[in-house]
């Protein structure tokens, strides 16, 4: 069976997702509530995550436990990205998108 997975596809729950970093699955809802990251949910609620996801989430624990950063300057640094850089999103979605044709 072939069986092609993206890097955008949702499929880790947060429970593997929050194991694979040993971390509690509070933290990544608290990644979530400060807009760090952005996973899929399905209808009942339950966050998915993707390959994508996972190495921001990397990223994200590397800029707290090797550089010392707290989740604001996480925040203002990653503030500094555009948006259409971190999600997918449709070429329809950018031209309609303010943020996409005013730079």
């Amino acid at each position: 069976m072939d069986i092609n997975i993206k890097n955008t596809d949702p499929v880790f729950s947060i429970g593997v997702v929050a194991e694979k970093f040993n971390i509690s699955v509070h933290s990544l809802r608290l990644y979530e509530a400060e807009g760090l990251i952005i996973p899929f949910k399905t209808k009942t609620g339950r966050r998915l995550y993707s390959t994508s996801d996972i190495h921001r989430i990397g990223c994200i624990r590397e800029m707290i436990e090797k550089k010392g950063l707290n989740l604001a300057g996480i925040k203002s640094l990653l503030a500094l990205v555009p948006c259409w850089d971190l999600l997918p999103c449709s070429q329809k979605n950018r031209k309609n998108c303010d943020a996409y044709t005013n730079t």
